[in-house]
């Protein structure tokens, strides 16, 4: 499902294809829900902007990441502590040097800050749901 949404908010920037650019609107409608769409702070490709900033295209993408890594691993047996939450570090750190005028917006920057966010918030989400699901069947509760 996370797959399906990436390819919709990337998928007229990658292709030529008229008959996709055609939902283009629509497209930008829907993901402006979820993220601020600023054109300097997209990813720009074949003159159409990624319908979510570069940071947010980080984020999926490292959420991706996670679930592929999750799925291809097997076994669940992950316990996601405090020390995890310092994969936002990269991320906050970021966005507060830009916002106190420390350098200006990079893309770049964005999208690899976001990824190891995204990584660590479907990484709780899998620990989260693993760990009630062993508890389930240690209690017998299934």
């Amino acid at each position: 499902m996370l797959g399906i949404f990436i390819v919709g908010f990337s998928i007229v920037a990658i292709t030529n294809n008229p008959h996709i650019k055609i939902y283009y609107p629509y497209l930008k409608l829907f993901y402006s829900k979820i993220c601020h769409q600023i054109p300097y702070k997209s990813i720009e490709v074949n003159g159409f902007h990624f319908l979510v900033c570069a940071r947010c295209t980080g984020i999926y993408a490292g959420a991706f990441l996670s679930s592929l890594f999750f799925l291809l691993a097997g076994k669940i047996r992950f316990n996601v502590n405090l020390r995890f939450l310092l994969l936002f570090l990269p991320m906050i750190v970021d966005i507060f040097s830009y916002k106190i005028g420390l350098y200006n917006y990079s893309k770049i920057v964005a999208f690899f800050t976001g990824l190891p966010a995204g990584f660590m918030v479907v990484s709780v989400i899998i620990s989260i749901f693993a760990s009630e699901f062993f508890n389930d069947l240690k209690n017998n509760d299934l």
